[in-house]
């Protein structure tokens, strides 16, 4: 049994296994999610959180008998990036044709990220394997309990924790509204207590507090209240999908 698959197994029981595994892989995971998007990705961009939760999953899920991990992470990793990038192109419309890293799945023989040794990717697990995750992260919760979690706030608003990347605001000047929006609301508790109490967004108050205009707070309101709940929450990992909302009330 090689070192990795025994770090891996590990890495399935015990949280602190979890987070050394995250940590020397991380270069990887970034690297992996940059060439699902076909751009740099850091770990202040939205894709690093999906593929850290993508990578996760990967973790909880691998099967040594069914190929080398780095394909089948890689793969996961691939696939969760995918999906988002088709969420966020039909959303645009001006796209005329999505690029080609849409146009199909990998093959079994394809092992890009998956180093030079030639191995193919495992099978590729079900949107609903993330549920089977068995290892905590800090605390003593799973990652999969907490996005549990956060779907069972966020259902109360009409939306869950996936349908968040349909709302992101990808202009720039829109999202450093959204951005201010989502942190005047987690820094005004009347904002925060209203939110709760109706289950809606105050736009009229949020937008004459923030300066946000009302078109703007409507059409990316998932995104805002996504922010307020997971940054407002006990979230540490999910906040990471947050992180530019959580670096403006820092800075508030």
């Amino acid at each position: 049994m090689s070192e990795l698959v025994l770090k891996i197994q590990n890495a399935q029981g015990s949280n602190d296994a979890l987070e050394k595994l995250i940590a020397e892989y991380q270069s990887f995971i970034l690297a992996c999610a940059s060439r699902a998007v076909n751009h740099f990705v850091t770990k202040s961009d939205d894709e690093w959180s999906i593929a850290l939760i993508a990578f996760n999953e990967a973790v909880q899920n691998y099967d040594s008998t069914k190929g080398d991990f780095r394909g089948f992470s890689n793969l996961i990793i691939r696939r969760r990036l995918n999906d988002h990038l088709k969420k966020e192109y039909r959303r645009m419309n001006e796209v005329p044709t999505e690029p080609m890293i849409l146009q199909g799945g990998l093959s079994m023989g394809e092992n890009e990220a998956a180093g030079d040794d030639g191995t193919h990717a495992a099978e590729a697990v079900s949107e609903d394997s993330v549920s089977g995750n068995t290892a905590a992260w800090p605390g003593q919760y799973t990652i999969s309990d907490k996005i549990s979690a956060v779907q069972q706030e966020l259902k109360v608003f009409g939306f869950s924790f996936f349908d968040v990347s349909d709302s992101t605001p990808r202009a720039a000047k829109t999202k450093d509204a959204c951005v201010k929006a989502a942190a005047v609301m987690l820094k005004t508790p009347a904002f925060l207590t209203m939110l709760k109490e109706s289950g809606t967004l105050p736009i009229s108050k949020l937008a004459s507090v923030s300066g946000v205009k009302r078109k703007i707070l409507e059409r990316h309101r998932r995104y805002i209240i996504a922010a307020v709940v997971i940054l407002n929450g006990d979230y540490p990992l999910l906040a990471e999908y947050m992180r530019t909302v959580k670096d403006e009330v820092d800075r508030l």
